[in-house]
């Protein structure tokens, strides 16, 4: 058994969801196309996809995430950018630069499992996104 509850900050409104057996909160919450997600409940597979779609923001899809060894990060358009992978301390652990593409492929098998910050600069644009290695 678990619980729910509606939690508003800064005019945003979260559903947070808890399982049994956590001494803190953990759970799935979503406003404005921005997830947060924490614990057990977490999606499984391949079919997940993280995106960004705000006009202001760099249009990217990036899946699978979680990940085991590699994912892969498809743009709207062919377009050239910096990819960078920080760990959470804010340490750069993978920056590549790619040119005219519309899909790159990722390989993070020499990191260890955790969450990272994904972020990709193109120009202007930005998308800033987390990955999770399992």
């Amino acid at each position: 058994m678990g619980s729910s509850s509606v939690l508003e900050y800064n005019q945003m409104r979260l559903s947070i969801l808890s399982s049994v057996g956590q001494a803190s909160a953990i759970g799935y919450g979503r406003e404005n196309k921005f997830h947060l997600r924490q614990g057990f409940i977490q999606p499984f597979g391949s079919n997940l996809i993280y995106s960004s779609t705000r006009s202001s923001d760099l249009e990217a899809n990036v899946y699978p995430n979680p990940f085991r060894d590699a994912f892969q990060i498809a743009f709207a358009e062919p377009l050239s950018a910096t990819i960078t992978l920080f760990d959470l301390t804010g340490k750069a652990l993978f920056r590549r630069a790619v040119q005219n593409a519309d899909m790159v492929p990722v390989s993070a098998s020499h990191i260890a499992q955790g969450t990272y910050i994904l972020h990709i600069q193109s120009g202007s644009k930005t998308f800033k996104g987390m990955v999770i290695k399992i």
